[in-house]
């Protein structure tokens, strides 16, 4: 659906609507990923945590660094 926006806002010049549907498609999927890391970590026992270096009280802090990661990653194409 997203695609269809973009490609529909390039073809008639809009790019900064197209920019825009980048940007909040990107914005979807970072939340995603950062949803998936918090409840992978929440998972995790306290000792699993204290072996990779953090606490229960980390796991939030953890999300929104890998939430701002995929973001940058998303928004300049680098996503492997």
């Amino acid at each position: 659906m997203t695609s269809i926006a973009i490609a529909t806002a390039e073809s008639f010049g809009w790019t900064s609507i197209a920019n825009w549907f980048k940007k909040l498609d990107a914005h979807f999927k970072a939340k995603r990923f950062q949803r998936h890391t918090v409840n992978e970590l929440s998972r995790l026992s306290d000792r699993e945590l204290h072996d990779i270096g953090l606490h229960r009280g980390m796991v939030g802090y953890a999300g929104r660094e890998a939430y701002i990661e995929r973001l940058r990653q998303e928004l300049e194409g680098r996503i492997v």
